[in-house]
């Protein structure tokens, strides 16, 4: 698909071929400028690896992919959560990985990965509708066309939708960026792209239903 954001995460599926098939060149040319780049290039990954080391002996906090792990603990426990309160409804995120994982109904991708429906949407503009273009955000148009019961973003992804007419269709509740044994590892300096709140959206329809607690 042309507009779907292209995601950090997907370096590898590049990058290892690009460096796999510039060592071959290298060591087949016995170049030792192609190797002396070589080994520059891969420099900052090397940089990374005791910090790695450290997070895989038990210092979680260390590594440089414990945030990501955190986010998908916290989404894991609220997917669960609003499984056994509203598990009947409809959820929309921009990250639907442990979402999509963990809710019973039916979960929404706002950002176009899983699915088509919100890339027409795509891309959002800057800075207005998202801080920058890194940022999968959910577009207001998307969440009036689908309509969803829940809404779960954090504050960054939902910037054009919180201050939209459409956000006053939704009661919105505050919960802390990650769990609480995630932020004490951290000593509660968490830095997430600039996020302060994760916000769970219910549809006022919704509401007077059961609503989980914080």
């Amino acid at each position: 698909a042309r507009k779907t954001m292209l995601f950090p995460w997907y370096a590898a599926l590049f990058a290892l071929p690009i460096f796999l098939t510039w060592l071959l060149a290298a060591h087949r040319a016995n170049s030792k400028t192609l190797m002396i780049s070589f080994l520059c290039c891969l420099a900052p990954f090397l940089v990374q690896l005791p910090v790695t080391v450290l997070g895989a002996v038990g210092y979680q906090q260390f590594s440089p992919t414990f945030i990501q792990g955190a986010r998908t603990r916290l989404y894991a426990k609220i997917a669960r959560e609003l499984s056994k309160q509203l598990p009947d409804k409809t959820l929309l995120s921009s990250e639907v990985g442990a979402l999509g994982y963990y809710y019973q109904g039916r979960v929404i991708d706002a950002a176009g990965v899983t699915g088509s429906g919100a890339l027409k949407y795509h891309p959002m503009s800057i800075p207005d509708q998202r801080a920058h273009g890194l940022l999968g955000a959910i577009p207001v148009g998307f969440v009036e066309e689908a309509s969803p019961d829940i809404i779960v973003s954090y504050d960054i992804f939902d910037q054009a939708l919180i201050n939209s007419e459409a956000a006053s269709n939704y009661k919105i509740t505050f919960h802390p960026i990650l769990l609480a044994s995630d932020l004490r590892k951290l000593k509660g300096k968490a830095n997430m792209w600039g996020a302060k709140s994760l916000h769970i959206m219910y549809k006022l329809d919704d509401v007077s239903q059961s609503v989980p607690r914080k």
